[in-house]
C-alpha cells in the first residue's frame, strides 16, 4: 500500500473513531460531499475500504474534504490538507523519478514555498488559530519530499528538522480558552513526530543527537499523540515506527508496543529476516532502538513469537507479492490455529467434567449402599 493510501485510510480511520466506531456516518459524509442521491449506499464501499480489501475508490477522494470538515475543524485552510495529500503521493515514485514525475515533485515544492513561506501573523492566517503551526509543518514535509527525490543533503534537512520542531511546539501549545489538544492537534503533532523522525534517520551520525530530540518531541506531548493515532488506525507500520521511538528513549512501553505491532504483522516476529520490500530496511536485531526490546520479548513469549515465524513462512511469498493479502493471511491462519487450540481446550474440560461427574456418581452410590447397609441387615 503507498503512501498516499496510507494517509487516506489513516484519516478514515481517524473519522470512524470520531464517529464512535460506527462506519455509516463516514458513508453518509462522503455521499452528503459529492452531493450523491441519499438512495447511493457508500457503506460497503467504506467498509470495503477500511479493511484494505480495496486501496483505491473514487468515493475516496472526498475524505480530505471530510476530515478537514470534522477533524480539523477549520483550524487552518483546506489547501494546506490537499497540498499534503499530493506531498504523500511523491513517496511512492520510483527511484529514480522519470523527468515527468521529477517536474511534477519540483512544481509540488514551488507550490510550498508560495503557499506556506509567509507567516501565519498576516492577513492570510486570519480566522485560522493553528495557521502557523500547520504552516511550519508543511513546510517541514516538503524538505522530506526534498530529501526523498531530490537528496538535498544534510543542510536542508536541518531546515526542515526545524519547521517540524516549530509545528510540534505550535500545535502541542493549548488554544485560547481549551482544556485539552484537540484530535487534530494529535493527528497533526504525530506527523510532524514520524517526519522528523525519518529525517533525522537521513542524516548522518544522527544517533547522537536522535535520542535528544526525541525527548523534547515527548515534552510537547507528540509521542502521546503518536501513540495515539497508532492506537486508533491499527496500521502496523505506524506501531513498529512507534516502538523504535519508544526503544530510543528507553520507555517501557517499547515492548507492549513491539507485541501490539507483532500481533498486526506477524512476519515483525522474524527478527533476524530482512523485508525491504516493505519498509523494513534491516532485521530488527540490527536496529539500535531495540537492543534491550528483543531480549525481553524472546524470554517472555518464545512459544508465541515461534508460531508467528511459522505462519510468516508459509505465507512469505504471497507476502512478498501484496503486503496487505500477506498480512491478511496470517492472521486467519492464526485466528483458526487460535480457534482451534480453544475447541480442543473445551473438549479436554468436557472430558474432565464428565470424568468427575463419573467418579463423583459412584461414589455417591457406594456410600448410599455403605449407608443402607445396616438397615437391610436388621431386615
Amino acid at each position: 500500500m503507498g503512501l498516499l493510501n496510507r494517509f487516506r485510510l489513516t484519516c478514515g480511520r481517524v473519522l470512524v473513531a470520531r464517529f464512535g466506531n460506527k462506519q455509516d456516518p463516514l458513508a453518509i459524509e462522503l455521499r452528503d460531499e459529492l452531493n450523491l442521491d441519499e438512495k447511493v449506499d457508500l457503506r460497503s464501499h467504506v467498509s470495503r475500504y477500511l479493511s484494505g480489501d480495496v486501496t483505491n475508490s473514487n468515493y475516496f477522494e472526498a475524505l480530505p474534504l471530510v476530515f478537514w470538515r470534522e477533524i480539523v475543524c477549520g483550524d487552518y485552510p483546506l489547501h494546506f490538507l490537499t497540498w499534503l495529500e499530493r506531498a504523500y503521493a511523491s513517496y511512492d515514485l520510483e527511484c529514480p523519478p522519470t523527468k515527468h514525475e521529477m517536474i511534477m515533485v519540483r512544481t509540488l515544492l514551488a507550490e510550498a514555498r508560495v503557499l506556506f513561506e509567509e507567516s501565519g501573523t498576516t492577513g492570510k492566517g486570519a480566522g485560522f488559530p493553528r495557521f502557523e503551526a500547520a504552516r511550519h509543518l508543511m513546510l517541514g514535509i516538503a524538505v522530506a519530499v526534498e530529501q526523498r527525490v531530490l537528496k538535498t543533503g544534510p543542510t536542508r534537512m536541518k531546515q526542515g528538522l526545524k519547521h517540524l520542531t516549530d509545528a510540534i511546539r505550535l500545535f502541542g501549545t493549548l488554544k485560547p480558552g481549551e482544556r485539552a489538544l484537540s484530535d487534530s492537534d494529535d493527528f497533526h503533532l504525530a506527523l510532524a513526530l514520524q517526519t522528523a523522525d525519518w529525517l533525522l534517520s537521513e542524516l548522518p551520525d544522527s544517533e547522537a543527537t536522535r535520542k535528544k530530540t526525541l525527548q523534547a518531541f515527548q515534552e510537547r506531548g507528540a509521542v502521546r499523540a503518536y501513540a495515539w493515532v497508532a492506537s486508533k488506525v491499527h496500521n502496523w507500520t505506524h506501531q513498529y515506527n512507534l516502538t523504535e521511538i519508544y526503544g530510543e528513549l528507553d520507555d517501557k512501553a517499547a515492548v507492549e508496543s513491539l507485541i501490539r505491532a507483532i500481533e498486526l504483522n506477524p512476519r515483525l516476529a522474524d527478527f533476524e529476516l530482512e523485508t525491504t520490500f516493505d519498509g523494513v530496511d534491516e532485521p530488527l536485531s540490527k536496529a539500535p532502538a531495540l537492543r534491550n526490546v528483543l531480549p525481553v520479548i524472546k524470554r517472555t513469549h518464545k512459544s508465541w513469537l515461534d508460531e508467528r515465524v511459522a505462519v510468516y513462512r508459509r505465507h512469505a511469498k504471497l507476502y512478498e507479492q501484496d503486503i496487505t493479502k500477506g498480512v491478511k493471511a496470517m492472521l486467519k491462519d492464526l485466528k483458526s490455529a487460535e480457534a482451534a487450540k480453544a475447541n480442543a481446550l473445551q473438549r479436554s474440560l468436557a472430558a474432565i467434567t464428565l470424568a468427575i461427574i463419573t467418579l463423583a456418581t459412584s461414589s455417591f452410590v457406594l456410600d448410599a449402599i455403605a449407608t443402607a447397609k445396616p438397615i437391610f441387615d436388621a431386615l
